[in-house]
């Protein structure tokens, strides 16, 4: 007991912050605000929130601030709707522009002949550069042989794209996906390849572009080319990319496609097209936050360093608001769940496959003196495993919804391995915050949703213990244990954090790990050097301050208070589910907080916002089937 790292870390944490409080001007201020918010609670929406899910809202439309905020936001939208009509008429007068509409709306018109010759036309061109000027040999012949029988067997079917998938995810997708801007296949309509002298130009100038560039590159960039122009005619896909696939993208690529998709979405916002929007007290919050963001960044030791991680978090917070303002159809929130899930189940493999393949990380995260039986730990593309596991945290609850709400057998068993593939992943991770997480998680999910599930988790706790490896239980059994080399390093740095916390609780040291590495050292214990706190409250206060650390928890606790009152009100068995699943995914991510600094990766804090929208879309989403129903 005396070596446990939760009581040693508890009675240094009460003595110090018991000790500093009672004789400190902010338990006069928490004692005055105290005695206000008691005496105006009926007039405070935020009181009125964590007391009942309807009144919030009700209380937060009444609310000056509500009018502050859409107020500057409404007249700059018609200030900008104005400008934009002015260049309407321009803008649609152009003949680049109407063609590329024209062809990504009628991607799945084109007939099959149609593609044929723009891929054969470009085969020819390249293999004809190639024999004149380069020359290959037989397997580069065979190769692009191969390419011209296909491109010409495409030429001889004379039938639209869509006859040959109709039935498909991708078509379901684009159909209900995009149903007010997407047109339906119909049978008695394909477009040939009437504009024939077109096609072959653009194949025969893609067959130059294939040789004078290397091929990778050469595909690389008609890709990108491609998803820009898509992304730019839809700015529903760059939502669905960045969101349902952020494991698995490299930050930079995930920070360019948001600013796509966020300036796509701006384009549709300025012009006036997009849906009338009330801002939720959740959205207000948030708004908040940034201004407490802001704050900071102004006041940091190291204003660069700051600015930079003050502009990642800008970006999510406003692809948050994007994403929250796309679903807002039950398919559509149905299909990122799906893309989640999956993506996670990739992520998971990946995982799996360093395990066993070799390639996972060695000592570098392992006790060897204390762990020898364990000999590695897989971070999969995250590259930590304490990271990896965080994500796990919040995606296995959100594929247990889907494998709840699901009814069909086939359906049932493909959930069920992908669930059984990230917890085989998530064992591979020897991450013991994450692990207790997920458990809570679990633990929350089965009782909110159906408190029978929880007898099946206990006799799932009961058993695991006789079929889980003796390397996990040994690394489970050691939480708390202070002999651990990593316990007494965490429990040194959060020791030497707390310290700091007693000098920059106010107005905190700004956000970025240098502010922290340069003031750290001066406070350090044992473990004298270190990037952050491993803890993610102490890291809010230390970062934004007291009044960062409070708008982040208000936030929290609305978004939990919301989402929970309102699941069991509607009879729609998917929203409940994905509400408990965001409500319990966050909170078991919220517990590995205790012990890691969750936002050091920002793809895992991308996934964070992401899977909050989830859950308050579909409370919003919810709140209609209810009205709906009487």
């Amino acid at each position: 007991m005396e070596n446990s790292l939760i009581i040693s870390l508890l009675v240094r944490v009460v003595s110090v912050m018991k000790e500093q409080y009672s004789r400190s001007y902010l338990k006069q201020v928490i004692d005055k605000i105290s005695r206000s918010l008691s005496a105006s609670k009926e007039r405070s929406f935020i009181i009125s929130g964590l007391n009942g899910e309807s009144q919030l809202g009700r209380k937060w439309k009444e609310s000056s601030f509500y009018r502050g905020v859409s107020m500057p936001i409404n007249a700059l939208r018609k200030l900008l709707s104005y400008f934009w009509r002015k260049a309407e008429m321009q803008v649609r007068s152009s003949r680049i522009i109407s063609a590329a509409d024209y062809i990504f709306s009628n991607l799945f018109h084109y007939s099959l002949r149609s593609y044929g010759a723009l891929f054969a036309a470009l085969f020819a061109t390249e293999a004809a550069l190639w024999l004149v000027f380069q020359g290959y040999g037989l397997k580069g012949l065979v190769i692009r042989g191969f390419l011209m029988a296909v491109s010409i067997s495409l030429v001889l079917l004379d039938i639209p794209v869509a006859a040959l998938f109709k039935s498909s995810f991708v078509y379901a997708f684009a159909e209900k996906g995009f149903v007010d801007q997407f047109i339906p296949y119909d049978e008695g309509k394909a477009i040939r390849a009437a504009r024939l002298p077109l096609i072959l130009l653009a194949g025969v100038s893609l067959g130059l572009a294939a040789y004078i560039l290397p091929i990778k590159l050469a595909l690389m960039a008609a890709a990108a080319a491609f998803g820009v122009l898509l992304i730019l005619w839809r700015y529903e896909i760059g939502v669905f990319l960045s969101a349902g696939f952020a494991a698995l993208l490299p930050t930079t690529a995930l920070y360019m496609l948001m600013l796509l998709t966020i300036l796509s979405f701006a384009i549709r916002w300025a012009a006036g097209t997009l849906p009338k929007y009330r801002p939720t007290p959740i959205d207000a919050l948030l708004v908040l936050f940034v201004i407490v963001l802001g704050y900071s960044t102004l006041t940091a030791y190291f204003v660069m360093d700051s600015l930079r991680v003050f502009l990642i978090h800008s970006l999510m917070l406003t692809f948050y608001f994007v994403l929250a303002r796309t679903i807002n159809t039950r398919y559509k929130l149905y299909l990122l769940v799906v893309l989640l899930v999956i993506s996670a189940s990739l992520t998971s493999l990946y995982g799996i496959y360093q395990y066993y393949g070799g390639a996972a990380s060695t000592e570098a995260w392992v006790d060897t003196t204390m762990f020898q039986d364990i000999q590695s730990r897989v971070g999969s593309t995250f590259n930590n495993p304490n990271i990896l596991g965080e994500y796990l945290i919040m995606m296995i609850p959100l594929a247990l919804s889907l494998l709840w709400y699901k009814k069909k057998i086939i359906y049932k068993g493909v959930f069920v391995a992908m669930l059984g593939i990230m917890g085989i992943c998530m064992l591979y991770t020897f991450s013991r915050g994450a692990w207790l997480g997920l458990m809570l998680a679990m633990v929350g999910f089965c009782i909110v949703r159906d408190k029978r599930l929880f007898a099946l988790f206990l006799i799932a706790l009961f058993i695991m213990p006789f079929v889980l490896p003796p390397s996990v239980m040994n690394r489970f059994t050691s939480i708390g244990n202070m002999q651990d080399t990593s316990s007494s390093y965490r429990m040194s740095i959060l020791l030497g954090s707390l310290r700091m916390v007693q000098d920059y609780w106010l107005t905190g040291i700004g956000m970025g790990s240098e502010a922290f590495k340069a003031i750290y050292p001066k406070y350090s214990l044992a473990a004298a050097y270190a990037h952050h706190s491993h803890n993610i409250y102490i890291q809010v206060i230390l970062e934004m301050g007291i009044s960062g650390a409070v708008v982040f928890m208000t936030t929290l606790l609305v978004f939990v208070r919301a989402t929970l009152a309102h699941q069991a009100k509607t009879r729609d068995a998917f929203l409940s589910s994905v509400m408990i699943a965001a409500c319990t995914g966050i909170a078991g991510y919220l517990v590995q907080g205790l012990v890691e600094n969750i936002w050091y990766n920002y793809r895992v804090l991308q996934t964070f916002w992401v899977v909050m929208a989830v859950g308050l879309c579909a409370l919003n989403l919810s709140k209609e089937e209810v009205q709906q129903n009487g």
